[in-house]
């Protein structure tokens, strides 16, 4: 029984032990190049593969520098050292990032050069639990002279437990120094103080309670200026960031000569400064592992839900929004309309609009575009947002009636704020798409009138052109029945030049000259291919002539073989073509004439090496030229006008 019960026993330990013994066999080591972010260096860690995640576990490094780099110009190098625990940062870490030159003090020492570095160095450390700051971190800025810290550009000293800001903090840069202090909970709490070394006397104090600012205080040598902020907060609230989303918040319930004092203060540099540190290392430690690395500091602000309803308003009114900014942005950067304005008073009338559409309504709804887009609608007084965009509030929508957006009756004081807006934006939208189609129809009747002036220039370059050939047939002497049937091309033309200038519709008139323009451009190769029929013809003859020994004279003589061939090409063919032309050639059987005539013009030339006894036998007293086109394999085409 006792052996059994130790059995059981070692058994249960190995099955317990198992998992750790399979687990180291599964830990591996990396030690190489790297790239992470916009870093690029050599890196060494330790890693555990579990499933297909790569679980980081145990001591990291990452560094790069360039000696040679440093000596010629200079060298960017960093710095990073720390640990892992089941892929969450743990423990101490060191960040250095260094932007150095070589110093001209160097020094040779033994058999070694010392070569010191001037330049710039940011560093950052402090203890992380499952990647959050835990504990003091400090983060600087400082400036290298000589391998030895001459100057300390920014300086961060801020204590977390398991990443809840705690205690007291202090941020500073060379001209001025922040301090407050925070709850356990990570609240802002009490006076935080902005001091100057140019002034004795603090010149910036933000007053929170238990994360409610209630004032700002501006202090300055004309003056002192306290700027209530959240002074009687009695709405619900929540708990966000002290970052972006917060100052946006500050801004909305500001003056606008507020909202810059306190956006251009001290105190919002130095959070801002500081918050970009922090998020630096946190993409670094993101990208490695599981890591929230940022400051949070946490401030209380108001909180208004939104039902369903408002919901969709809000969604309704970016959307028209972001349609209307379309078109606004079109019509009054759109070069034609820039131009016909410069003539045409009804343009110009209607782009003065768009503009002021723009100006008055577009851009105040461009604003709530951004509320929505930071969230922060949540966080404002609805009764407020109309008053902050328009400063006359609802009376002030009134006068969109000279823009023709008609408000009057689909809104009232007692309206949702959010349904107000939604009126105004899909309003807006309707109109500027009006003024749109109205412009885009004067701009298209231009557009059309221009291209109907430019076929119309084309349509008569290309008559004359017919015009041109007729007196180049008449200089060269060619058979009458030759020129006579360009003459009989450039009529037909005309008749459709004529055709063309009685129809009133401009869509059926461009339609029309667009089809002109190609028919001219074929009448043209038409009027060409006539020119050279009388020199095809005699190339032909040239071609069935043949040397034949006459008995009567006793000598050799040309002659001609295959009469019946050429006489049919002569004599019914030519005839044909040109009657093609004289009966006026419709413009879509233009191409297949002028495919029909090459291609006789070549078989021509290919029988007179065949043997076309047969074919001869077939043409004795033909004059139908649609059989003769047949005999000779070509494709017939016969006008259809």
């Amino acid at each position: 029984m006792k052996y059994k019960d130790l059995i059981t026993t070692y058994c249960v330990g190995m099955l317990l032990w198992l998992p750790w013994i399979f687990h180291a066999q599964d830990v591996r080591t990396f030690k190489g190049e790297l790239e992470l972010q916009k870093y690029k260096g050599e890196a060494s860690y330790s890693y555990l593969l579990k499933d297909t995640d790569t679980i980081l576990n145990g001591p990291f490094t990452f560094n790069r520098s360039n000696l040679k780099a440093l000596l010629e110009k200079e060298d960017v190098s960093f710095s990073i050292q720390g640990q892992f625990t089941n892929n969450y940062p743990e423990g101490n870490w060191s960040f250095r990032f260094n932007e150095f030159q070589s110093s001209d003090n160097n020094a040779v020492e033994d058999y070694r050069y010392v070569v010191n570095v001037d330049g710039n160095q940011r560093v950052a450390s402090g203890n992380l639990l499952q990647g959050r700051p835990d504990g003091t971190w400090t983060i600087k800025v400082q400036q290298i002279k000589d391998s030895e810290v001459r100057q300390v550009d920014f300086n961060s000293v801020i204590t977390f437990e398991k990443g809840v800001p705690q205690q007291s903090f202090r941020i500073e840069d060379q001209q001025q120094e922040l301090v407050g202090r925070f709850l356990r909970n990570g609240l802002a709490h009490d006076k935080w103080t902005l001091f100057s070394d140019r002034e004795l006397d603090e010149i910036e104090s933000w007053y929170f309670d238990e994360g409610v600012l209630q004032t700002i205080e501006a202090n300055s040598r004309n003056g002192s200026r306290s700027i209530p902020v959240f002074k009687d907060l009695n709405t619900r609230t929540e708990v966000i960031s002290l970052g972006e989303k917060y100052m946006k918040i500050l801004e909305f319930l500001l003056s606008d000569s507020d909202a810059r004092k306190v956006r251009e203060g001290g105190i919002t540099y130095l959070l801002t400064t500081n918050e970009g540190h922090y998020q630096n290392i946190d993409d670094i430690l993101s990208a490695l592992g599981s890591s929230s690395f940022s400051p949070e500091f946490k401030v209380v602000v108001p909180f208004y839900p939104l039902a369903s309803n408002e919901k969709e308003a809000i969604d309704t009114t970016v959307a028209y929004y972001q349609k209307s900014r379309s078109i606004s942005d079109f019509l009054l950067n759109d070069s034609q309309l820039n131009i016909r304005k410069l003539s045409d008073q009804d343009v110009r009338s209607l782009e003065d609009e768009v503009a002021a559409i723009t100006e008055n309504i577009l851009q105040p709804l461009q604003r709530v575009d951004e509320y929505h887009k930071d969230d922060i609608l949540t966080h404002i007084e609805k009764d407020k947002i109309i008053a902050n965009l328009w400063e006359n509030g609802i009376s002030q929508l009134q006068d969109f009636e000279k823009y023709k957006i008609s408000l009057k009756g689909k809104i009232n004081p007692e309206d949702n704020v959010f349904k107000v807006l939604k009126i105004i934006s899909e309003q807006t939208f309707y109109r500027l798409e009006e003024i749109q189609a109205t412009l885009q129809s004067k701009i298209d009747k231009q557009v059309k009138q221009q291209e109907a002036i430019a076929l119309e220039k084309e349509m008569v370059t290309r008559h004359n052109y017919l015009e041109e050939l007729g007196e180049r047939g008449r200089a060269d002497s060619i058979p009458t029945l030759f020129f006579e049937a360009i003459d009989q091309l450039k009529n037909t033309a005309e008749d459709k030049l004529k055709a063309y200038s009685e129809i009133e519709n401009l869509e059926k008139k461009l339609e029309f000259g667009r089809t002109l323009v190609h028919c001219f451009e074929d009448y043209g190769k038409i009027g060409e291919r006539v020119l050279k029929l009388p020199e095809q013809q005699k190339e032909i003859h040239e071609k069935y002539m043949d040397a034949v020994w006459n008995p009567f004279i006793a000598t050799l003589m040309d002659e001609m073989v295959k009469k019946r061939i050429v006489s049919a090409y002569d004599d019914v063919l030519i005839p044909y073509f040109l009657e093609e032309i004289n009966d006026g050639l419709a413009c879509e059987e233009a191409k297949s004439w002028m495919n029909m005539v090459d291609l006789t013009y070549k078989q021509l030339l290919i029988l007179r090496d065949e043997d076309t006894r047969k074919m001869e036998r077939k043409l004795k007293k033909e004059k139908d030229p649609i059989v003769v086109l047949q005999r000779f394999k070509v494709p017939v085409v016969t006008n259809q006008d």
